[in-house]
């Protein structure tokens, strides 16, 4: 859990959040991403962002794979929990090490339960296929000012 909390800290205190892998939001596709990443396992598109999948880890990036190219920034970072920390962890073990979600929210059409929480520039998210299942992914993405209006 140590790693989780210290995922979350750093997003609230930095403008720039290092992440494990060593890639940062904000940084170009091709001078820093690629540069220390390689190529990816696999490319696909979902929801407007393209998703470079590595190892246990995913880069999405702002917009179709037509439209990104090599200065596109990096936008959101996404981990299967137990290839970060080792563990998968309950809702309550996340909410007593983090506190409350700044949101909560059930999206109907994947049975997914994500609870948000604000991370400095930053969106934290931590994600089951239901309420109540053991976390399996972790989210770290830059978003709209009214994300937590909704």
């Amino acid at each position: 859990m140590g790693y989780v909390k210290s995922l979350y800290d750093s997003g609230r205190k930095v403008d720039t959040v290092t992440t494990v892998p060593s890639i940062q939001i904000g940084k170009t596709i091709s001078s820093e991403v690629l540069a220390s990443e390689g190529e990816p396992v696999n490319i696909t598109e979902l929801e407007g962002l393209t998703y470079y999948e590595y190892n246990g880890y995913f880069l999405g990036f702002e917009g179709s794979k037509d439209e990104v190219h090599s200065n596109t920034l990096l936008n959101e970072i996404q981990w299967h929990m137990p290839s970060m920390t080792g563990y998968y962890y309950s809702p309550e073990r996340i909410i007593e090490a983090l506190g409350e979600p700044d949101q909560v929210l059930y999206y109907d059409d994947s049975n997914a339960y994500a609870m948000y929480y604000k991370a400095g520039p930053y969106v934290f998210g931590i994600i089951s296929d239901d309420e109540g299942e053991l976390m399996e992914q972790v989210i770290l993405f830059r978003a709209d000012e009214d994300f937590f209006d909704e």
